[in-house]
Parts: structure tokens; C-alpha cells; sequence
């Protein structure tokens, strides 16, 4: 039988595990991202779609919260490659509290 890593708590505190940066981050709404970025809204959702920012649906799917932490970090707009998501894909439905 092999050995398997221990899975990260997803949600910790007011912070949730994104599986891009390998970390505990604060997620934003796509508008607070836009803002930080700079950019259009919709250019936040094609970054989520191009799996260049993580982000995740909450409650009933009805909303975004993206990763800070991607956002910020260059990535030479290098994509994310799916075994990098531990398991979390991105705009899966979490319960978490807005």
C-alpha cells in the first residue's frame, strides 16, 4: 500500500487553501480583485478560466471568490497544471461564509 500526503484543511479561519500557491490565502470577490489588479472584471474570469488565478463558486455557485495571492504573484503567464490542484478543482462549490 503506498503512502498518501495528508490532504490541507481547506478552510482555515477566514482563509482557504489554495492549491496553486500551496497556501492558506484570503480569497476576494472579483470585483475587489479587478480593482487590485487593475483590470476589467471579465479579465478576472478569464484568468480563472485559463487556471491563471485560482477561484472557487460559493454557497449555491451563485458567486466567485478568487485567490490574492495569485493575483499578485507573477507568473509569466505561466498556466497552472492540474496536478498542482491537490485534488480542488477550480469553481468547485465550497460552503464557506461571505
Amino acid at each position: 500500500m503506498s503512502q498518501t500526503q495528508p490532504q490541507p484543511t481547506r478552510v482555515l479561519g477566514d482563509k482557504v487553501w489554495c492549491p496553486f500557491c500551496a497556501k492558506h490565502v484570503k480569497l476576494v470577490r472579483v470585483s475587489t480583485a479587478a480593482r487590485i489588479v487593475d483590470v476589467d472584471r471579465r479579465t478576472v474570469y478569464n484568468f480563472v478560466k485559463s487556471n491563471k488565478v485560482f477561484g472557487i463558486k460559493i454557497a449555491q455557485g451563485t458567486t466567485l471568490r478568487v485567490c490574492t495571492s495569485c493575483l499578485l504573484q507573477p507568473n509569466d503567464n505561466a498556466q497552472h497544471s492540474p496536478d498542482q490542484q491537490d485534488n480542488l478543482t477550480p469553481n468547485e462549490e465550497l460552503e464557506i461564509d461571505s
